[in-house]
C-alpha cells in the first residue's frame, strides 16, 4: 500500500528526482508534477518489492538502499542476477507491457522506493505531451545502458566458459 510523500519531505524528494537520470532535462515545472504522482513506499530487508509471475503495476527509483534481482524461488534457492542500487529505476516494463515480471524484487536491508503507476503516469502523458517524451526518451536511454551491461556480462561470462 503506497504512501503519499509527506509535503514536509517534498523539497527533499523534488531534489532527489531532479538528480535522477529518469529525469534528465525536465524543468522545476515538470520535476514538481511528476512530484505530484509519486509515491513513496517502504520495505524491510529481504521484503518482497516485486513479485514474479505477478504483474508489476509500476515504475520504481530506489530512494534509499539495495535491492536484489533474484531469478527463481525467493526461499533462498533463486539467484542474484543483478543489484539495484540507490537512484536506479527498475520495474519500468510495467508502463509498456502488460505481462507478469519474470523475477523477484527483494530488499537488501531497510529500503525506500519511490513508484509512479501506469494510470498516473498514462494520464500524465495525455496531460502533457512534452513531458511524456521527454520520460519516455530518458527511459530508453536508461533501458539501452542496461542493454549494454547485461550484453557485456553475458560476452564474458561466454568466454570464460569457453576457456575452460
Amino acid at each position: 500500500m503506497p504512501l503519499f510523500v509527506p509535503k514536509e519531505k517534498s523539497k527533499e524528494l523534488i531534489e532527489f528526482l531532479k538528480n535522477n537520470p529518469l529525469l534528465k532535462d525536465l524543468t522545476k515545472k515538470e520535476i514538481n508534477e511528476l512530484e505530484m504522482i509519486t509515491h513513496l513506499r517502504e520495505y524491510k530487508n529481504d521484503e518482497v518489492i516485486i513479485q514474479s509471475k505477478e504483474p508489476t503495476l509500476a515504475i520504481y527509483i530506489m530512494k534509499r538502499g539495495n535491492a536484489f534481482v533474484v531469478m527463481g524461488s525467493v526461499e533462498g534457492k533463486g539467484e542474484i542476477i543483478e543489484k539495484i542500487e540507490e537512484g536506479e529505476i527498475f520495474g519500468e516494463m510495467a508502463l509498456f507491457e502488460n505481462e507478469p515480471c519474470s523475477v523477484h524484487i527483494i530488499a537488501d536491508g531497510d529500503v525506500q522506493v519511490l513508484g509512479i503507476f501506469k494510470y498516473d503516469f498514462d494520464a500524465l502523458i495525455h496531460r502533457n505531451k512534452e513531458l511524456g517524451i521527454k520520460l519516455l526518451y530518458n527511459i530508453a536511454k536508461l533501458l539501452s545502458s542496461r542493454l549494454m551491461r547485461i550484453d557485456t556480462k553475458l560476452y564474458k561470462n561466454s568466454a570464460s566458459t569457453n576457456q575452460t
